[in-house]
């Protein structure tokens, strides 16, 4: 999976929960910008996991450490490269 699709996983489940169509870049705030509640944030997270087939250790997943839909793809980014490495 590139970067592209990557990036395009997660703009679709976030527009999936905001239930906008509304265009948002990638380094907006997850929070302050879009409007997700940590409860929203977990949904996205979950959903990703469930689209891509996996799974995010909680360490990874400290709410300082995801603050944009970038910070999730390169969080996935880093889950692939594993995968392949692994």
């Amino acid at each position: 999976m590139n970067r592209c699709e990557i990036e395009e996983t997660v703009r679709e489940q976030i527009q999936e929960l905001t239930g906008s169509d509304e265009a948002f870049g990638l380094d907006e705030r997850l929070k302050e910008d879009l409007g997700l509640d940590s409860l929203s944030l977990v949904t996205v997270i979950v959903g990703i996991e469930d689209s891509l087939g996996i799974r995010f250790d909680d360490a990874d997943l400290a709410p300082e450490r995801i603050l944009t839909p970038s910070d999730l793809a390169e969080l996935i980014e880093k889950y692939y490269e594993d995968k392949s490495l692994g």
